[in-house]
């Protein structure tokens, strides 16, 4: 059943049974697995969500292979760059033991992070990978709704991001936002601040025209394409605060940090970031000399 399709079921079912559809799949269900503000996600798409496992990054939360290593690399996660040592807990023999270094992806690794942390709720494949498509380009907001309790979930137990002062979506660009009609991300960031309580402020930051999608880019064309395009237009409301901000996927991380770097340049104590999606690196799950 196409996009169409669904909403249009979604519609005639909630006519007469409100809320008894998964917001992922759009399909009518049966045992149900996860509730929160009597909104559901069924059994079936749940079980299809690649969920973010340890071990994975310290710093940006993306997932990383099992043998890790090769990626301790800091020993602050807090001071992107600085190399530290991997003593671990044991040390030098009559010596106070050193921290164990922290486990960092390559990309947090070659990059300072402006975020203190980011963390994601599934890596950016399967059926995320889909359903992030339906509502960036097919306008199922449903699934932005469902995607921000997942996010909520995410940070369960989390109580640094759970007590940031506000929410606020990377916003999208004006010609962007005249052909989608909608910014994803502010979807998301509605659906997030209703579960876990903080309010979500749309209007501080705004996003230039002129620069190309980063999805049609990589790396350091990612970096160079939004270089100084965000800015905090309302620095009074972030200035002193503590904001959570919310994007749909992270992939080198660029777009989070420029956007970190905007608000801090305002005023703002910290930032930290959500995503509902995360990619993971070639490098570090086969090395950088692996060949297709």
């Amino acid at each position: 059943m196409g996009t169409f399709g669904k909403d249009l079921w979604r519609g005639i079912v909630s006519l007469v049974m409100p809320q008894s559809y998964c917001l992922l799949c759009g399909e009518p269900f049966g045992p149900m697995d996860f509730s929160l503000e009597g909104r559901q996600i069924c059994h079936a798409c749940l079980e299809q969500i690649p969920f973010v496992v340890p071990p994975m990054c310290q710093k940006c939360g993306r997932p990383l292979r099992g043998n890790d290593e090769g990626t301790r690399l800091n020993s602050d996660p807090e001071k992107p760059g600085l190399r530290g040592n991997d003593q671990g807990a044991e040390g030098d023999r009559g010596k106070k033991p050193r921290p164990r270094a922290a486990l960092l992806c390559s990309e947090c690794r070659r990059h300072g992070r402006i975020f203190q942390k980011a963390r994601a709720v599934a890596v950016y494949d399967g059926i995320v990978k889909e359903r992030i498509h339906d509502l960036k380009y097919r306008g199922a907001l449903h699934v932005g709704e469902a995607l921000g309790l997942l996010m909520a979930r995410c940070l369960e137990g989390d109580l640094r991001l759970l007590a940031s002062d506000m929410i606020v979506p990377v916003p999208l660009s004006p010609e962007r936002m005249k052909t989608r009609g909608y910014n994803q991300s502010e979807i998301l960031a509605r659906s997030l601040g209703k579960v876990v309580g903080i309010g979500v402020v749309t209007d501080a930051m705004a996003r230039g025209d002129g620069v190309m999608s980063q999805s049609l880019l990589k790396g350091n064309q990612r970096r160079r394409n939004l270089g100084d395009v965000f800015e905090v237009v309302s620095p009074s409301h972030v200035a002193g605060r503590s904001v959570l901000l919310v994007d749909d996927v992270l992939t080198t991380g660029t777009t989070a940090n420029e956007c970190s770097m905007a608000l801090l340049k305002a005023g703002a104590r910290s930032v930290s970031v959500v995503v509902a999606a995360v990619g993971i690196l070639q490098s570090d799950w086969y090395g950088k000399n692996f060949v297709h």
